[in-house]
């Protein structure tokens, strides 16, 4: 970061931690009607600090780190109130919000002509589930009852090139992971990365159809008809036209990835995509992302013909797809 990026972020850093933003944000949300010992800026402050340092296990943990930072000797009780007040998780909310909004710079770019250039946003979707205390399970249930009978989601939504979020949310684990997704509309120009999870054929029809393209980890069930196939090297996969993919497993190479032109019918009408294969030494089994660039006549996004189109994906986004 060079002196004047440096000298940008310092004074967005004291901005959004601002005493008197975060006081008159309290007020407005009724938090604190009479400022004592812990004010908003305090509370605030010291929540974001314990959260960014250390590993919070407990409310205790949180009063702890208050005192300390503060040198103060806070009452737990106290502390606990403020926390239990209704209009805490909004100011909590509104503040990482603001955060997000602000603390944000573009990480990575890359030249006018070269492939990446051609989208406007990498946008990675995906989810971690935490087990919590068993009593919450009412509120909060596990999608693994005998393990973890309370556990939530956290579902992000992340801009790659900002190496930033762009949604958070907070979930019971039993919630389905596609209620959680960006808007199809939201994707024009942008590429959608996710894991199988996400797959969902009408969902990415309507990335496809909103001017957005996607790469997403398939499911090995999938049966779509393959169209055509090309080898790495660009040599054409000839026994494998105008199959069944299930039927033709078997037949695509271990030592070089292969590329798939296939399609599926989707509410009558068909809906094509590029499938990439690859022979996983680890698993001893082929994985398959699905790319959808919606290619024109003989061509995908940014110009690319089949050979090179394969380099850009192989080398570059399946490479990302795989450390999901």
């Amino acid at each position: 970061m060079d002196p004047q990026q440096l000298s940008t972020m310092a004074n967005k850093f004291q901005s959004v931690l601002d005493a008197d933003v975060l006081h008159e944000r309290g007020k407005q949300l009724d938090l604190f009607k009479r400022e004592r010992l812990i004010t908003p800026c305090r509370l605030g402050l010291s929540v974001v600090a314990s959260m960014a340092t250390q590993q919070v296990q407990s409310i205790a943990n949180l009063h702890r780190q208050f005192n300390e930072l503060w040198e103060l000797e806070s009452d737990y009780k106290a502390f606990y109130n403020q926390l239990l007040k209704p209009s805490s998780p909004e100011f909590f909310r509104t503040s990482l919000c603001h955060i997000m909004s602000q603390l944000t710079r573009k990480v990575l770019g890359f030249e006018a002509g070269q492939a990446f250039s051609e989208f406007n946003r990498f946008i990675l979707q995906d989810g971690s589930s935490f087990a919590l205390h068993e009593a919450l399970a009412d509120v909060l249930p596990g999608r693994f009852n005998a393990v973890s009978p309370a556990a939530v989601e956290l579902h992000c939504t992340l801009d790659v090139l900002q190496d930033a979020p762009i949604t958070i949310a907070l979930s019971p684990d039993t919630d389905a992971e596609h209620d959680y997704r960006p808007e199809p509309e939201s994707l024009r120009g942008d590429v959608f990365l996710a894991d199988r999870g996400y797959l969902d054929l009408t969902y990415l029809r309507d990335i496809g159809r909103h001017g957005g393209f996607f790469i997403v980890r398939s499911k090995s069930h999938l049966n779509p008809r393959v169209i055509d196939a090309y080898r790495e090297d660009g040599q054409r996969i000839t026994s494998c036209q105008d199959r069944d993919f299930q039927a033709i497993i078997s037949k695509f190479p271990k030592r070089q990835r292969a590329e798939l032109d296939v399609e599926w019918l989707i509410e009558g009408e068909p809906f094509r995509l590029r499938l990439i294969v690859s022979w996983n030494p680890q698993t001893k089994c082929f994985d398959f992302p699905t790319g959808g660039f919606s290619p024109p006549e003989g061509r995908s996004a940014g110009g690319f013909k089949p050979p090179a189109f394969s380099r850009f994906l192989f080398q570059s986004a399946v490479e990302s797809a795989e450390t999901f």
